[in-house]
């Protein structure tokens, strides 16, 4: 068999392994070898989501025993709080980076990041000269901010050990003196409810409020880069782009910011603001 050349040796190669710091490799390998990302509120959630279980099946006990105990709002209002923590779970595990999949009309965590940072760094870059540097990033991420979610689960916590202690005790009267004594503790209960309630609605708050934060701040990105793409425009392409920009497509305003803009720079754009006057009589005078 011939001998046929190597054009893949691996002599006189330049690597570029040396322009990556020893730290931020050894972490890029661990990343990539395995996920280094957690949930914070993974066991929370976890312990929360067991509760609520343990609750809906005492209720079930409860439901199947004689005489009417009218429990069935507080069951219904825990089985879809069971559901909007599972909800709550997969949107922090979204924040979290555990999952990278985008969810429809949301995003990833890197995409979050990218576009929060962009937009906090544009807010800082637009803001009066000395005024302080203002927090336009962490409002993506509320379901994760201890000051805001630690209260909220301390009392979701509190709501279900209430539910637990009074299932309890209705369940020692009735072994005791049968259904028809309990009137008292349920009426205690289906108070609970309303409680439950509004702990769903706060996830739903939570949920919705990261996801159209992070929409609104890509939209202002997205005014922010085409409005730097008009002037860029102006200063680069009077002749054409220029043309279209000042004299087509924006208002009087805008059209004296864009021209003293280009001045400034030693650029006349040419010709005045096109509005298409005379076919607009034309057309009045039509409908006369």
């Amino acid at each position: 068999m011939s001998s046929y050349q190597n054009i893949f040796a691996l002599s006189n190669c330049s690597l570029i392994s040396g322009l990556i710091p020893p730290g931020v490799k050894k972490f890029i390998n661990a990343f990539m070898s395995g996920n280094l990302l957690r949930n914070p509120l993974g066991t929370v959630l976890g312990l929360l989501g067991e509760q609520i279980g343990t609750l809906i099946e005492g209720l079930g006990v409860l439901n199947g025993l004689p005489g009417n105990l009218n429990l069935g709002e507080l069951n219904d209002k825990l089985g879809k709080l069971n559901t909007d923590l599972q909800k709550f779970k997969k949107h922090t595990d979204i924040l979290s980076g555990l999952i990278r999949e985008p969810d429809q009309g949301y995003a990833t965590l890197d995409q979050i990041i990218g576009v929060m940072s962009a937009y906090n760094s544009m807010k800082d870059l637009l803001k009066d000269p000395g005024a302080k540097l203002e927090d336009n990033f962490s409002q993506a991420f509320s379901s994760l901010n201890p000051r805001l979610v630690g209260p909220f689960f301390e009392n979701f916590s509190g709501n279900m050990n209430e539910v637990e202690r009074l299932l309890g005790e209705i369940s020692i009267i009735v072994d005791t003196n049968g259904a028809s004594t309990v009137s008292g503790p349920i009426d205690e209960l289906a108070k609970l409810a309303d409680n439950v309630g509004n702990l769903s609605s706060s996830i739903e708050g939570f949920i919705e409020g990261d996801k159209a934060t992070y929409l609104a701040a890509a939209a202002v990105l997205a005014d922010y880069a085409l409005a730097n793409g008009l002037v860029s425009s102006m200063l680069s392409d009077p002749c054409f782009g220029g043309q279209v920009i000042a004299n087509l497509i924006t208002n009087s305003e805008a059209r004296n910011d864009l021209t003293s803009i280009a001045s400034s720079n030693g650029i006349d754009i040419q010709n005045s603001p096109v509005d298409f006057a005379n076919l607009a009589s034309l057309i009045q005078n039509r409908t006369l």
